[in-house]
């Protein structure tokens, strides 16, 4: 059956909402590799029905398949797919296509519909929106990049120990290129902390990089 025959099948939005909160229970449960292969595969098959999709049922697919991109992106970057992080990373160094595309994540993200039932994440404005866009000034420019990975810890939901101890290390970078070592090492040693207590091999990986960094000081 092809994308034009089944527009008019069940809600496909609300199904793929519904797959995606359950590889999210699953992921944060086990581990992101027993989904990875579907969540690079659902994203291509949502696209396919967007480009035929009209209307309100077009807007909707639209909303879903920016948070499977999200979801994704982060599990590139949770089992070290460096092709796919290259990807999402490709505008680096770009100061003002960074900028633009991050007033149009704002705006988008101010349109975004509420969470579906099951849902592990945060609201896009909230929670996703804020930590990409300091981790792209961070790569810009550190001093600023560490006053937003501030912002984004000091309202950091307390039950989300594993991430926080990521954007501590992030934050721990972050400090290094801006010159701000004392402060590097110790957001590094409470990140550090977090990653043992929670056994994260995405903070260790961004720890290690923080200590290559810091050794060319």
């Amino acid at each position: 059956m092809t994308a034009a025959e089944s527009e008019a099948d069940a809600p496909l939005p609300d199904h793929w909402d519904r797959l995606l909160a359950i590889l999210g229970t699953h992921d944060a449960a086990h581990g992101p590799h027993q989904v990875f292969s579907l969540a690079r595969r659902e994203p291509r098959l949502i696209t396919e029905q967007r480009r035929v999709a009209r209307g309100d049922r077009r807007a909707a697919l639209m909303r879903v398949e920016a948070r499977w991109a999200i979801y994704a992106g982060w599990l590139c970057e949770d089992t070290g797919d460096q092709r796919g992080r290259t990807a999402l990373l490709a505008h680096l160094g770009d100061a003002t296509a960074t900028e633009r595309m991050l007033r149009e994540a704002r705006r988008l993200a101010a349109e975004d519909s509420a969470l579906p039932p099951m849902a592990t994440s945060a609201p896009l404005a909230e929670h996703v929106l804020p930590c990409w866009e300091a981790r792209c000034w961070a790569a810009l420019k550190p001093a600023t990049g560490v006053a937003l990975y501030d912002r984004v810890l000091r309202d950091w939901p307390p039950r989300q120990t594993r991430d926080r101890g990521l954007y501590l290390a992030r934050l721990a970078t972050a400090c290094a290129d801006a010159g701000e070592l004392d402060r590097a090492r110790a957001e590094g040693r409470k990140a550090l902390a977090i990653a043992h207590a929670t056994q994260s091999s995405v903070t260790t990986r961004e720890l290690k990089h923080l200590t290559t960094t810091l050794s060319t000081q």
